[in-house]
């Protein structure tokens, strides 16, 4: 059975909400802490001014969301699916997110800090201007994505798949440049 959510300026403090199906969720300058959202179906859904922390996420789906000034702190979004959305101003840290997918979706001014993002899906994603700080890439998909001005000096990006247009504007360690020129087959003869 399907519920319409709204939550406004609230703190809810070990929630379970475990494979729900929330039509139009909405929630608004809140705090939310332990909460357990894994399998729930919430596509459409618009966060705003909204702190989560210690969340499991797992295998929710996100489709279509919309969030701005978002923070997500050591939560759980394994497998998290939420295509076709547009976040701005939204922070991820210390998060474990493999399998992450946001594809086709539009991201302004997003960070992740000290993310495990394995084999995550951000195909066709605008991730201009986006922070991987000390994130693990490792297998992530950032084919037909835009990077410009994105910055990924400091995380794991081996195994990445990215094409050369995604490359452009992108900021990399030296390091990280000579992999990614080898994962287009570029030959560096001395």
């Amino acid at each position: 059975m399907a519920e319409e959510s709204s939550i406004d300026s609230a703190r809810i403090h070990h929630g379970d909400m475990t494979a729900r199906l929330l039509v139009n969720l909405q929630v608004n300058g809140s705090r939310l802490d332990t909460l357990r959202l894994g399998d729930a179906e919430m596509e459409g859904a618009q966060l705003t001014d909204v702190i989560l922390t210690g969340c499991d996420l797992s295998n929710a789906v996100l489709h279509r969301s919309s969030c701005t000034r978002v923070d997500c702190n050591d939560s759980k979004l394994v497998g998290v699916r939420a295509n076709e959305s547009s976040w701005k101003d939204v922070h991820f840290e210390d998060c474990v997110a493999d399998a992450l997918q946001v594809q086709q979706s539009r991201l302004q001014r997003v960070r992740f800090s000290r993310c495990r993002l394995r084999g995550a899906l951000f195909n066709g994603t605008d991730l201009s201007g986006a922070v991987f700080d000390a994130c693990d890439l490792r297998e992530a998909d950032f084919s037909n994505a835009v990077l410009t001005g994105a910055d990924l000096r400091r995380s794991n990006i081996e195994g990445i798949r990215i094409g050369p247009e995604g490359l452009q504007g992108v900021t990399l360690t030296q390091d990280q440049a000579l992999y990614v020129i080898g994962i287009l087959g570029v030959t560096i003869g001395v």
